[in-house]
């Protein structure tokens, strides 16, 4: 029987990706419209039929609305709590390896600046972070064959992108000519598609364990800001504010810069840096065409 890696959330972000990395096996791909991680029933019936063709979990699955998960808790705890619960579970039953996609957002509540490694103390900011912590508490817990990879300030997906990278697009877009970004918040953007090629090296080996997987480097939001239009028009001013200014639901970490330690003494850190990883992005973007307005714009103002 052909074993298959079985992906939740393939739908968002992350799993924009998985088609254009390289797998040692088949992936059998599920979006939260066609598999609820949070209907244990199904959950159950889903794996009693296909666990053994799976030799892999990956848990992608996840509300990454630091927002909402702070205006709805429970929304919250069902998705990224129970639905992991779920899939650990299963893991457990039928002993299948789990990789679980976290967030470095664990830490930085306390007003650390960094950089977090795996043995810093976790001290989420804000409830989406406290999921995501206790999410990764199920798995130590349950299981031992796991990876836990930590990601942080993603971006990636382009159209499906709802982060920071296109939401100031969308501004440019809209035909804003200043940009107000955060100065006194750090962190390590992380590009979705080196993030995909280190889970693909990753399920190739036995290295259990928790593991930060961010690009290398920090950057303020007002650095990432400045990258972004610089890359896309120079000529928009970028203006440094403080955090109140943008009145957020969630409270954010006064930092996210991270350190991938372990994939670093493991040989196996090959995530870019921080800066290109924007680069490299915005690449994509444009070539995909989403810039092309811009590009218009541009024409009829000369």
């Amino acid at each position: 029987m052909e074993q298959r890696i079985f992906m939740t959330g393939t739908g968002g972000m992350v799993g924009s990706y998985v088609s254009a990395c390289a797998w040692h096996a088949p992936i059998m791909q599920t979006d939260v419209r066609e598999f609820d991680i949070t209907d244990t029933a199904q959950v159950e019936r889903f794996f009693a039929q296909y666990a053994k063709e799976i030799s892999w979990i990956v848990h992608l699955a996840a509300e990454t609305d630091v927002d909402r998960c702070e205006q709805d808790k429970d929304h919250a705890m069902r998705v990224n709590v129970l639905g992991t619960q779920n899939m650990v579970y299963a893991a457990q039953r039928y002993d299948i390896p789990l990789l679980f996609v976290s967030t470095v957002g664990i830490f930085g509540g306390d007003g650390q600046l960094g950089p977090f490694h795996e043995f810093s103390t976790p001290c989420p900011a804000n409830f989406y972070a406290w999921t995501k912590w206790y999410g990764e508490e199920i798995v130590r817990q349950h299981l031992t064959k796991y990876v836990i990879l930590r990601a942080g300030w993603m971006m990636g997906g382009g159209a499906k992108d709802k982060k920071f990278v296109m939401k100031i697009i969308r501004q440019l877009l809209d035909g804003k000519r200043e940009i107000f970004a955060i100065e006194e918040i750090i962190g390590s953007p992380t590009y979705a598609k080196a993030l995909v090629r280190t889970m693909s090296e990753m399920l190739q080996t036995s290295y259990w364990g928790t593991y930060n997987c961010t690009g290398n480097g920090k950057m303020s939001r007002y650095d990432f800001a400045r990258v972004i239009c610089k890359e896309i028009d120079p000529s928009v001013r970028v203006t440094p504010v403080v955090s109140s200014f943008f009145n957020l639901p969630a409270p954010r970490a006064a930092s996210e810069h991270s350190e991938n330690r372990m994939l670093t003494l493991r040989g196996l850190n090959t995530m870019p840096s921080s800066e290109d990883s924007v680069r490299a992005y915005i690449e994509e973007i444009r070539l995909a065409g989403i810039l092309d307005p811009l590009r218009a714009h541009a024409a009829v103002r000369l």
